[in-house]
């Protein structure tokens, strides 16, 4: 009898062992919480915490050195999150301070709403705009007479802002190339030249000028005529649209001025970018393609 109750006592703590192992392997362990979350494996709760003493979790930080190379950990597991706390550059560079996941074959970069807004159109700087610009008086004599007029905007106009690439200078009259690379340039305007003789025609031409070293100079040019009986009507006039290479720090801007040829007629006063009530008067696209 004795020795039967002494080896119950020996098996007595294993099976409690093994009942409570059991027991807590179906259970959601808490941190700050007595009724974690049935859910979550690890519930932590830092909300009964005075402030200033609430406390965050605090990931594995790790110094990556590319996404395609799993180093410095061993035999990551699919899944498995880290902090990255280095930054490097060059082909699967890895940015410092982000969380990164491993996908099974490389470290797939946590993306906050910012960067995947930024990263669907990361290449575009776009304008658009409701603001008249009429021309009178000394500015429009000169346009009558060949000399080209910057097409002037707003920085309220900046729809898509991409300073990475392009930035709107302070004259609000151009732009500056920021990175090196091939960019893609279209856009239009709308244009009224308030001529009310229906038996005159006129044009407008539309010229990109690029200006590297301080000198510009004439890249392309569209002129569009306004046939008899439209010219005091609205139409729409196609930016040059090309695709050119472009240097940091150069700079480009649009500019318009009637062609002095084919007996076009002098616009009169108030001539310009303009179109009806609600309308865009002028847009402006350029997208950054590669180096």
């Amino acid at each position: 009898m004795k020795l039967m109750m002494k080896n119950f006592m020996l098996i007595l703590p294993m099976v409690m062992f093994c009942l409570i192992t059991k027991n807590l392997s179906a259970q959601s362990t808490g941190v700050q919480t007595r009724t974690p979350k049935s859910s979550a494996l690890l519930d932590m709760d830092v909300s009964n915490l005075a402030d200033g003493a609430k406390k965050g979790f605090l990931m594995s930080r790790v110094s990556l050195t590319r996404t395609n190379l799993a180093a410095p950990v061993n035999l990551p597991v699919s899944g498995l999150w880290v902090f990255n706390t280095n930054t490097t550059t060059g082909l699967n560079a890895v940015k410092g301070n982000n969380v990164y996941m491993w996908n099974g074959s490389a470290w797939e970069p946590y993306s906050s709403t910012l960067e995947i807004q930024t990263r669907i159109s990361p290449d575009d700087f776009f304008m658009k705009s409701p603001t008249d610009f009429l021309m009178s008086g000394v500015a429009l004599t000169g346009f009558n007479t060949g000399l080209l007029v910057p097409v002037p905007w707003e920085a309220g106009s900046v729809a898509i802002s991409n300073p990475t690439y392009v930035t709107l200078d302070a004259n609000l009259e151009s732009f500056t190339i920021n990175t090196s690379g091939y960019y893609e340039i279209s856009g239009f305007l709308n244009y009224n030249p308030k001529i009310n003789d229906n038996n005159s025609k006129t044009a407008l031409c539309s010229i990109l000028q690029i200006n590297k070293l301080g000198v510009w100079t004439d890249r392309i040019g569209i002129n569009s005529t306004f046939e008899e009986m439209a010219t005091n009507t609205v139409q729409t006039i196609t930016i040059p649209f090309d695709i050119i290479k472009l240097d940091a720090g150069d700079k480009f801007r649009i500019v318009i001025t009637k062609p002095i040829i084919g007996g076009n007629v002098n616009h009169t006063s108030t001539a310009g970018i303009t179109s009806i009530v609600g309308d865009l008067r002028k847009s402006f696209r350029i997208t950054y393609i590669n180096q």
